[in-house]
């Protein structure tokens, strides 16, 4: 198998991240130097990241977390800020990444896992992965600005957003669908037509969905 698929299913780093370590020199393959593109065996081959020898996951974890608003996802610790981490089992703090971010101030559906493959599928854009949210937002949505949002628009430093789907709940609740990940993207695209949020929930990944897992909690999902 490539190289940079045998690190991130061995819970290195995801392939993007494997790939720059590669670069930068931090991987050997038997004694040598490892390049972008070189094959592995995993039952041959000794792999390496600035000397640890590197094994392959014996199981294939995935979680479900229920992020509260106030933790950031992050394994750093900050004087006074609350990590994710803190709320799952202590061994997987080490083993496992999360499959996107929530910011601070958002809650609702967060993945963890040590699947770079999985990783791969629902991040990167090509992929065109939906990822689904409760909003609450303070202001007027008119449905010129709505058919705005749903076209896309600019985002100071960050381009066009793609295009979107918007279902109203009421006058200050919808619920919006989006297929790429731009940092504090829905804050920021709701601020360019004048509304603030106020609420930010994510409530599906892909196929996965919150339900009713309470906040703070966990759940192992068997697979994909």
């Amino acid at each position: 198998m490539r190289l940079q698929k045998f690190l991130s299913g061995a819970g290195v780093a995801s392939r993007r991240a494997s790939e720059r370590l590669i670069t930068v020199g931090a991987v050997a393959v038997n004694g040598e130097l490892a390049h972008i593109g070189q094959s592995v065996n995993p039952a041959k081959d000794k792999v390496t990241v600035n000397g640890k020898v590197i094994m392959p996951p014996a199981e294939l974890v995935y979680v479900m977390l229920h992020k509260p608003v106030g933790y950031v996802t992050t394994r750093a610790h900050f004087p006074g800020e609350k990590s994710v981490y803190d709320l799952l089992p202590m061994e997987w703090r080490t083993a496992l990444w999360p499959i996107g971010r929530l910011d601070k101030d958002s809650c609702g559906l967060l993945l963890f896992t040590n699947d770079g493959e999985l990783t791969q599928k629902l991040t990167h854009p090509r992929y065109q992965n939906e990822k689904e949210y409760l909003v609450r937002f303070t202001g007027t949505l008119t449905s010129e600005a709505r058919a705005k949002l749903q076209r896309g628009v600019n985002l100071e430093d960050d381009g066009k957003t793609a295009p979107c789907k918007i279902a109203v709940i009421n006058d200050q609740e919808v619920k919006i669908i989006l297929r790429e990940g731009k940092k504090r993207q829905i804050r920021r695209m709701l601020a360019v037509v004048g509304c603030r949020v106020t609420f930010l929930q994510r409530v599906r990944d892909g196929i996965v969905s919150l339900g009713n897992l309470p906040v703070g909690k966990w759940v192992k999902i068997d697979s994909f």
